[in-house]
């Protein structure tokens, strides 16, 4: 839930890209706030 958060501070769900790529970045956004 908190990485979602950060996605969307970061990114708006408007400039953040749907499907594959937006899941990819979401991920990789929760490795980064994980670490």
């Amino acid at each position: 839930m908190d990485s979602i958060v950060v996605v969307k501070v970061v990114m708006p769900e408007e400039s953040l890209p749907h499907g594959i790529e937006g899941e990819v970045i979401s991920v990789y956004t929760t490795y980064l706030v994980e670490s």
